[in-house]
Parts: structure tokens; sequence; C-alpha cells
């Protein structure tokens, strides 16, 4: 996706955010918003939105020192879904239909995004799940029609977003036939995506496979990744991926994808014509 004037002030927004979530110190704070004005300033404008951001954030952590600023939120929040798992997978046992109700429990879990907030607590993503199990489901692509996309698929590749919310995936997979399933975690960090760490904290190696993507980009950047990952790109005839990011980086892709996110900024809001908040569940077929 195309770079709206709107991202800047989200990058300058969210380089604070990452500097005051790692330190009280002023200093530090100004020195971060420096860098990423004079950053920004002399950007390319015209370059695609997830690539700026990725500049953006390998300057953050260079600047304080830090390889992985939001480490210990990651932990945090796969330890939280992880005590509340048990209890949710009730939920999908115990409704009419498992699949619906472990599909929007998978999207209301991208509510754990700290590109947007880094004041999230548990309690905020149980909300988000509790009303995304009655709530409106956006998008060109139903949730019947996708559960027989999936059982007839013969090489499955999930493209995943954040820490946290892979626990909430984890729900929705179990569903899937495992044996032709992949799971792509980031290969390096990026805000609060999830890394391999974060899946085998979910557990999700002991389920399927899972392998990075070789990048520390927001979304999936293709010529950012390794020659693994686009393998198993190419090989797959279904891509399920989750979170705005894939979406903003696969949208306009020549393949057969699923994007399922919560709509979280005004520039996607108005590219998908709906409210911000709301629950995406879109095909592209290119």
């Amino acid at each position: 996706m195309h770079q709206s004037l709107d991202c800047i002030s989200c990058f300058i927004r969210q380089s604070l955010d990452v500097a005051r979530y790692c330190t009280d110190d002023p200093n530090v704070h100004e020195e971060v918003l420096r860098h990423s004005l004079r950053l920004l300033a002399e950007h390319d404008f015209g370059s695609p939105s997830l690539k700026t951001a990725q500049d953006v954030h390998r300057m953050i952590r260079n600047c304080i020192g830090q390889d992985d600023p939001y480490i210990k939120g990651k932990r945090l929040f796969n330890r939280e879904m992880l005590d509340r798992l048990p209890r949710y997978r009730g939920v999908v046992a115990e409704s009419a239909n498992p699949w619906d109700t472990a599909t929007r429990i998978a999207i209301a879990g991208n509510t754990i995004d700290f590109a947007f907030r880094t004041d999230l607590t548990a309690s905020c993503v149980e909300d988000a799940i509790e009303s995304a199990l009655h709530a409106e489901l956006h998008g060109d692509w139903s949730l019947s029609q996708l559960k027989e996309d999936v059982d007839r698929a013969e090489r499955i590749l999930f493209l995943a977003d954040n820490a946290g919310e892979l626990v909430c995936d984890r729900l929705w997979l179990e569903q899937f036939p495992l044996e032709r399933t992949t799971v792509a975690v980031k290969g390096g960090p990026i805000l609060n995506d999830a890394l391999l760490e974060d899946a085998e904290a979910a557990g999700l190696p002991d389920m399927l496979q899972v392998i990075e993507n070789g990048s520390d980009a927001p979304g999936t950047l293709l010529d950012d990744c390794s020659p693994e990952f686009l393998a198993a790109y190419e090989a797959a005839d279904m891509i399920v991926a989750k979170g705005m990011a894939n979406f903003e980086s696969l949208l306009y892709e020549p393949r057969d994808i699923c994007f399922l996110f919560k709509v979280k900024c005004s520039v996607v809001s108005r590219l998908v014509d709906a409210p911000l908040g709301s629950l995406i569940i879109r095909r592209n077929s290119q």
C-alpha cells in the first residue's frame, strides 16, 4: 500500500511511544524524536508505508540501544492470553458454531497491537473478544466459505501478526488441517510482532510447522523475506494473513489471500470502507 501523509504523524507518535515505553529519561525521548523527524523529512514519501516503518523502527532500536524494545510487553501478553486459553477453548467448544467462534476470537486478538496502543491491558482484550462474538463481520468472504477453502487446501501458509494475538490464533488453528499448515513469524523484532519465541510460548511448534520470514518489517514485504519463506509462499495454495500490516503489504499481490484484522487507523478504514474498530474478513483474489 502506498504511503499516506497521515502515516507520518503515526510514525512520530510510534517513535515517542517506544521511547517512553523503554525509559523515563526525557533526553532519550527527545533524541528519538529528533532522529525520527530527521529521517522522515529526508524519506521518500512515495515509498511503501511499511518500508518507512521498518526504517523508523530500526533507527529507534539503534538509538535506544535495545534489540527488542517491546519484549517485556510481548512476554506479558503471551502469559496473559495463555492463562485465558482454557476459558476461551471452553467458549469455542460450547458454542453452536465452533469455527465461527474461534475465527471471531482470532480476529479480536488483533487488538493486541502496540503500533496503536502501548497501554493495553488483558481486560481490554477480553472486552474486544466479548464484543467480537456478536459483532458484524465486514468483507467479502463468508466464514462458511472460508471453512470450505481451509478444509480443501493442500498447503496453507498462515502469516502471524502479534505476540499474544498468536495465542488467540491457536484456538482457530486447532481447527485447521495441521499437517498441511505452516505458520510464519517475523525474522527479527519489529513492534510487538510475533517471533519464534512467541510461537514457542503459544505452543505452536508442537502442533505444526513454524518458520521465520527473514524480515524485520511490519507486514510481509516480499522483497525483504528469506528464500525459505518465499518458497513456502509460492508453494501455498491458500494464504491466511492476520493483521492490518499484512493486508497493507499484500493487498495488491496476485495471490488468493484471506485477510483478517481489526481496523485501527483512518487510512485503512477509508480503504476498506468500514468504521474504525470493524472486524474484517476480506479476500484478495487478484
